[in-house]
């Protein structure tokens, strides 16, 4: 789990430095290292345990897709064949809930089921009916058991094996990839 801690680490550095509150010198030895300030416009606005998810969802469901963008918003992981959207709803960038209403009902809209899953800590929101939520807490310790919940609640496959330490590279891997 040590990537998990090292994301979250750099996603607070992240924060920091969108509001002005690093020293310049650690900016500097950051910059050094090769770090990518805005995330949101790089191949790496993602998360281990949004890529955890995808990753043993598309063992299931090989037409999974990561990152859709066929209906005019990224969808975090997208089924075709079930017509299921999945959000990954990470603490640091999920604090205007507004935000996450409005996209559940634009794709919802759209005929697509949307579940989400979040970390505690996000702002609650009022849940619609035709939206599942699972949470996750932010030390991730629970993850496996939410990815076994969610994957037993969206297919017949219950013998899944879960296992993100020994899978942490291949995930790793088929992101970056």
């Amino acid at each position: 789990y040590d990537d998990i801690y090292l994301g979250k680490w750099i996603g607070h550095q992240r924060q920091s430095y969108a509001k002005g509150k690093l020293p310049a010198s650690k900016i500097k030895r950051l910059e050094a290292l090769g770090m990518i300030w805005d995330a949101s416009n790089s191949n790496i606005a993602s998360s281990f345990p949004e890529q955890a998810i995808f990753f043993y969802l598309s063992k299931i469901f090989p037409d999974a897709i990561n990152r859709c963008t066929d209906y005019g918003c990224e969808i975090d992981i997208y089924i075709p064949s079930l017509m299921v959207g999945i959000e990954y709803d990470g603490f640091a960038w999920h604090q205007n809930k507004k935000k996450d209403i409005e996209k559940n009902k634009f794709l919802h809209d759209q005929g697509i089921q949307v579940i989400r899953v979040r970390e505690s800590g996000c702002p609650e929101l009022l849940i619609p009916a035709y939206c599942r939520v699972y949470e996750v807490n932010r030390s991730y310790t629970n993850l496996p058991d939410v990815l076994k919940k969610l994957i037993g609640d969206l297919s017949d496959a219950q013998n899944l094996d879960v296992d993100l330490v020994r899978d942490q590279i291949a995930i790793t891997e088929n992101y970056i990839n």
